[in-house]
């Protein structure tokens, strides 16, 4: 699982400025690439 920083509110997922720590490698790609979440890492 990855860990994002959401940088706009993301239905399902939460609101600008949250942590999520569960997001799918796959899904955590496309909503950066779509400029709505930053990377913070690769949760072990």
């Amino acid at each position: 699982m990855v860990r994002v920083e959401l940088l706009k509110d993301v239905e399902g997922l939460g609101k600008k400025g949250d942590r999520v720590s569960d997001v799918p490698p796959a899904q955590a790609e496309e909503l950066i690439k779509a400029g709505k979440a930053k990377d913070l890492g690769i949760k072990k």
